[in-house]
């Protein structure tokens, strides 16, 4: 896979950390919250945020799922466009980023609406991890790791199994897991990650997309609120497409807040009667 110098690095972080802090306030949640959706303490989250952290792949698909973009919304401040099929020649993944001896690389970046993540990743070996507890992490979904050379050390729960070359493992990536490189060498595999069974509400149908004159409006009132008083340069920053997302993501969770009152409304109703 091709590499990025350290620098072209450090500034892609910083710009997936402000467009994680500007969706943030966008959708009107606390870093509290957004601590308690990703899984990370408060200070963890406060340093990603501040692009002070390196973000692993775990916590920006975590944030994604809390604004209801997709992943290379975070990463690339654009939407995917493809619909039909997406052909990524190897070496040509996009990379996601490097954290804890792990780097990754998306390989279908450019599809839109997808519900698999395929991950091209590289486990570097380290003495040290060998040693240490492995570190793990949780999402809703469901993962699918295939080893393409070296071994990989994977845990799921109090489970831990060594992968060879050709060897697959899959699971609720619900459940605790993590994995590092073994056997004296770095380790490349696939990782597949599902999305969970939680559907979005379908926008359209029920007439939540604000009208063009509404999303321009928006823009400008958070564009305000982010202490820009340039509007193209706060598109041009986040990305309008991501703004959009976001904007109609707010006005979908407006309306299953609505919906949930108005059913406890109800429901206390009729135990009245």
């Amino acid at each position: 896979m091709k590499q990025q110098t350290t620098s072209a690095l450090d500034l892609k972080l910083h710009e997936m950390a402000q467009r994680i802090r500007d969706l943030r306030e966008i959708m009107g949640l606390s870093p509290e919250e957004m601590a308690g959706r990703t899984g990370v303490t408060l200070e963890e989250y406060r340093l990603c945020e501040a692009g002070e952290a390196d973000l692993n792949f775990a916590f920006i698909y975590r944030c994604a799922q809390a604004f209801g973009v997709d992943v290379t919304d975070i990463i690339e401040g654009a939407s995917p466009r493809l619909s039909n099929y997406t052909l990524t020649r190897a070496g040509e993944g996009q990379h996601i980023e490097h954290a804890h001896g792990m780097t990754y690389y998306n390989m279908a970046a450019r599809f839109k609406k997808r519900v698999a993540e395929p991950l091209y990743v590289v486990a570097e070996y380290s003495d040290e991890a060998q040693l240490r507890p492995i570190e793990c992490t949780t999402h809703s979904g469901q993962e699918c790791d295939i080893v393409l050379s070296g071994q990989l050390k994977v845990q799921v729960g109090e489970h831990i199994e060594i992968l060879n070359p050709g060897d697959i493992i899959y699971y609720n990536s619900t459940a605790s897991h993590g994995m590092i490189a073994t056997g004296g060498q770095d380790c490349v595999f696939y990782a597949i990650v599902l999305e969970g069974e939680d559907a979005p509400v379908p926008a359209k149908e029920k007439k939540l997309e604000p009208t063009e004159s509404e999303y321009e409006e928006l823009i400008k009132e958070y564009a305000e609120e982010a202490g820009s008083d340039d509007v193209e340069a706060f598109k041009e920053r986040i990305g309008e497409d991501l703004l959009r997302k976001a904007i109609l993501q707010r006005k979908v969770a407006e309306y299953l807040v609505d919906k949930s009152v108005q059913v406890e409304q109800s429901s206390d109703e009729g135990k009245e009667k």
